[in-house]
């Protein structure tokens, strides 16, 4: 059987709750982030509707193994920093998390957005400049993990 790999724009409760668990495992079970810090409110199906926020989900064999979200970052809605970009541990390293990003960067185009930003764990830096962010400003530390800033000119 060959692995299908797909991706989906979150529009309902139960999607929304396959992202949420995804970055629960990955940002709080792994990584020690408080609940509190990884749920900042930016993202919730009123967000999805109004459209200041778009989340993603990606599926392998219909079971949901990756996500990521950007949101309105900028009021002139051309500049949506991206974030919560995850992927369960067992199917890192595979290109999903390549994959979910070339679809945010689609998303982001289809939606006129001329520039995303975001915050990087030091150690997957190297994952976004391969994937033509620029590095802007010192580290700085965010849920008690050391981040850079990045951004994309789309």
């Amino acid at each position: 059987m060959v692995d299908e790999f797909y991706l989906k724009t979150v529009d309902s409760y139960n999607d929304l709750e396959l992202s949420n668990e995804i970055r629960k495992i990955v940002f709080v079970n792994e990584q020690g982030v408080l609940p509190q810090l990884e749920d900042d409110g930016l993202d919730g199906i009123e967000n999805i509707y109004s459209k200041t926020a778009i989340v993603v989900v990606g599926y392998l064999n219909e079971e949901p193994i990756g996500t990521a979200r950007m949101v309105l970052y900028k009021e002139d809605k051309k500049v949506w920093k991206v974030g919560r970009v995850s992927v369960l541990k067992k199917f890192r390293g595979m290109g999903y998390g390549k994959l979910i990003m070339k679809f945010i960067h689609k998303l982001a185009k289809e939606n006129q957005v001329n520039q995303l930003v975001l915050h990087a764990q030091l150690d997957v830096v190297p994952f976004y400049l391969g994937l033509s962010y620029a590095v802007d400003g010192m580290d700085f530390l965010e849920a008690n993990i050391w981040h850079k800033k990045m951004f994309l000119k789309l």
